[in-house]
């Protein structure tokens, strides 16, 4: 919840007055006096907090600290936690801690207290990539995610909604400037389009026919 409050700042929301500082004042007393148990999911969430502080610009770097010198740290808080690192202006720590550290994520039964998922932790790893603008190394885990997005497979909300806003972030870093190009669909005229967004939508008026043939140009 507070993550979508600084997202929806950053767009020009307007919100509650005092939610937000509210907020942030809970999550720092949670994170001053959150203990590590050595548990994937209690670590993921200790660090998706530091990631929301610091994403509001208010980091935690004590607490980051103490997470990173954890010998037993999990993959989906490291990743998290670097982009918690970047976000606070400290990219060479932020590099640090996902050095030599794999992007591949396993399959697991269950979804645990974070809801996780294979796919999930692949989109964090993923966003964290966007966010430190390692576009090499982000490119083939993009196409993994947007392949899964696009498959007739069922995934949860969470699953779904980071994959989003990972691939939101990946097109955005990649737009860098206007995006223009034209369709044709079936015999129709030629249209063209142009947006400043990272991604481009419009409503087809499709002929009553079985099939017909959409070419896009980019």
């Amino acid at each position: 919840a507070g993550h979508f409050l600084i997202e929806a700042k950053a767009l020009g929301y307007a919100l509650p007055t005092g939610m937000l500082e509210q907020w942030i004042s809970y999550q720092r007393g949670r994170a001053e006096s959150w203990a590590n148990n050595g548990r994937t999911g209690d670590q993921l969430i200790q660090a998706y907090r530091l990631f929301g502080l610091a994403l509001a610009q208010k980091p935690d770097l004590s607490a980051m600290n103490r997470l990173k010198e954890a010998n037993n740290l999990k993959i989906q808080a490291r990743w998290r936690l670097a982009a918690a690192y970047h976000l606070a202006g400290q990219s060479e720590v932020a590099k640090s801690v996902i050095l030599g550290q794999s992007t591949e994520t396993s399959a697991y039964t269950g979804h645990g207290n974070t809801y996780g998922s294979a796919l999930r932790d692949q989109a964090l790893v993923l966003d964290t990539l966007a966010l430190m603008g390692e576009r090499t190394q982000a490119f083939g885990l993009a196409t993994k995610v947007s392949e899964a997005l696009s498959s007739k497979k069922w995934h949860s909300t969470q699953s779904t909604a980071f994959s989003l806003l990972a691939m939101m972030r990946f097109a955005g870093e990649a737009a860098g400037g206007d995006l223009e190009g034209f369709y044709t669909l079936g015999k129709q005229e030629e249209q063209g389009f142009g947006t400043q967004m990272p991604l481009f939508s419009t409503a087809l008026d499709l002929p009553e026919v079985k099939k017909v043939r959409l070419a896009v140009h980019n």
